[in-house]
């Protein structure tokens, strides 16, 4: 009996064990998902962050009486932030995020704290003007006629904070692509469309007028296309016409031959019957007779010869005259046709606003001169230009105004250029430049002085100083490395001068 008895008491001080052991690690678990949990929560509401931090001060002890008051009143904190944050302060949210005139905020705030003190008696008026404040069609209205309205709120409700917005980022697209002379003047009034004041759906419009403008740019291209298509049609066909000549040629000469051949047998042969003649002729008025006869075949085998050969000369002659008028025109249209071809190229690699290549065209002498570069080991220096306060000078001043300081800064950098570098408008208002044959400090001394050069321009708009300064960076290719990245070193400097205060060059 003792001994069960002891069995018993050691069997129920082991399980004791057990269970205290268990019962510390869920007291650790709970004290760190509790520190966890009030890290995660913190600054989601003003109201529960003080009650957080005495709840993470006192978890810090352990599991104690302490802990769970302040469980306790973190819990009361919650029923109260809910029923805050059900209230006025989400209607506050609302209003601000739907950008409500002042007065529809307040009423709105009004109503819906009326509403919230006692839900179940609020009338369906009351629900109504709430529903209105929001922009939403109460209860009988035809929700479908009022579609475009809906579409607004919901895309004011649901327009993400973060980000450029449509307008601005298709504003951008229109900025840096190089259109046509022949656009210019409607891409500009689409950019205008686009301004901070438009509304919030107006790229929607601007995309509309981009479609029919492609499309007129397309039937254009094909028309183009077809007038190539018959150029080269039309040549075709004259070098088919020159080949039949040539052609007619070598079968001219071949007829020549063949017509010398046989006059060459026919004197032969009357050479042969002169001699025969000869020998056995007895007497002299005979063979007198027999050689007159011979010699006036001769003579007409000479004037049939000699008249092929008059004629074949003036057909000749005839056609190389028609021939070379041919060829002249068909050279005049070519030079035309390599002409209207090199313009083309020329407006593909140039931008229409400052004349200066575009980004189509430093992308080809970046890669020859990166070539260069990787052949013969030479010093290549690059640097990236953005004008300072660009959007305030548009915003202020207008389009106008900043096309022409583009134009005007354009002017100024292309002046201090040397013979071998290479200066292009990458988009919008950043400038890229190459220079070939030049070291850091030789690179930073002409691109600063570029900078100052344009610090120093006068430009005035509407009887108004436009302050003009760039900021920029510099990168020299070191071995072995690519244009990319030189070209973020450079970037990344150039970003590095406007947060330093702009109007400077940094080196990358």
């Amino acid at each position: 009996m003792s001994t069960d008895w002891q069995a018993r008491f050691q069997q129920l001080a082991v399980q004791q064990q057990e269970d205290t052991e268990r019962y510390a690690e869920a007291e650790r678990v709970l004290c760190r998902t509790i520190l966890r949990l009030c890290s995660v929560g913190a600054g989601f509401d003003p109201v529960l962050d003080p009650h957080l931090e005495r709840l993470k001060g006192a978890v810090k002890a352990g599991y104690t009486p302490g802990l769970e008051q302040r469980l306790n009143d973190l819990g009361d904190a919650l029923v109260g932030a809910a029923v805050h944050t059900g209230g006025s302060d989400l209607m506050e949210r609302l209003a601000v995020r739907l950008a409500l005139p002042a007065k529809s905020a307040h009423e709105l705030r009004e109503l819906w704290q009326e509403v919230a003190r006692n839900p179940a008696a609020a009338s369906d008026q009351k629900l109504d003007q709430v529903l209105t404040l929001l922009g939403l069609a109460p209860v009988g209205v035809d929700v479908a006629a009022d579609g475009k309205a809906h579409g607004k709120l919901l895309g004011r409700l649901f327009k993400p904070k973060a980000g450029p917005s449509p307008n601005v980022l298709l504003a951008g697209l229109l900025s840096r692509i190089p259109w046509p002379d022949s656009l210019k003047a409607e891409i500009e009034e689409l950019h205008q469309g686009l301004s901070d004041d438009a509304p919030d759906d107006a790229w929607i419009g601007v995309v509309e007028c981009l479609s029919g403008m492609v499309v007129e740019v397309l039937k254009d291209a094909r028309a183009q296309v077809a007038v190539a298509e018959a150029f080269l049609a039309e040549l075709t066909e004259r070098l088919g016409a020159i080949e039949a000549h040539v052609s007619r040629e070598a079968g001219d000469r071949d007829a020549a031959q063949a017509r010398g051949e046989a006059l060459s047998v026919a004197v032969r042969g009357e050479v042969d019957g002169l001699a025969v003649s000869l020998r056995d002729s007895t007497d002299l008025d005979q063979l007198k007779s027999a050689v007159s006869l011979s010699l006036d075949r001769l003579q007409s085998h000479m004037e049939t010869f000699l008249d092929a050969e008059r004629g074949r000369h003036a057909d000749a002659v005839n056609r190389e005259v028609a021939l070379r008028d041919e060829l002249s025109r068909l050279e005049d249209e070519a030079d035309q046709l390599r002409k209207q071809v090199a313009r083309s190229r020329d407006q593909a690699n140039t931008d229409p606003l400052t004349g200066l290549p575009n980004r189509r065209a430093w992308d080809g002498r970046l890669a020859d001169e990166m070539a260069r570069f990787r052949r013969f080991g030479a010093p290549l220096s690059l640097a990236v230009f953005d004008l300072d306060n660009f959007k305030q000078i548009n915003d202020r001043f207008g389009h106008k105004a900043g096309d022409k300081a583009l134009k005007v800064i354009a002017s100024l950098l292309r002046a201090r250029l040397r013979e071998t570098d290479f200066l292009s408008r990458y988009g919008g208002e950043e400038f890229v430049l190459l220079l070939p044959g030049a070291e850091m400090d030789a690179a930073f001394a002409l691109v600063d002085g570029m900078r100052t050069a344009v610090a120093d321009a006068g430009l005035h708009s509407k009887g108004e100083p436009v302050p003009l300064t760039l900021s920029g960076g510099v990168a020299c290719l070191q071995p072995g490395e690519t244009a990319e990245v030189a070209f973020e070193r450079a970037d990344r400097a150039m970003y590095q001068a406007k947060a330093a205060g702009k109007n400077r060059i940094v080196m990358g």
